[in-house]
């Protein structure tokens, strides 16, 4: 499943896939130390999401990931 926003353990925000993307591109370092693995479903805030910098970037879920049933 493909997502356009993700919600971070990080810094408690909803980000856009365009915000992360740039912070990703401009700041690799701030990325990787803090974002990389703080992503969560922007809807149930459970299953954990990887960013991925494709042609089009985008958030989507681990592999077995579960999302909360409501």
């Amino acid at each position: 499943m493909k997502f356009e926003e993700a919600f971070s353990t990080y810094d408690n925000c909803l980000h856009s896939i365009d915000e992360i993307a740039k912070l990703y591109t401009s700041n690799p370092k701030k990325f990787k130390a803090n974002y990389n693995l703080s992503f969560v479903c922007p809807e149930c805030y459970m299953a954990k999401l990887s960013f991925n910098n494709a042609t089009t970037p985008y958030f989507k879920s681990y592999p077995h990931s579960v999302h909360d049933d409501d």
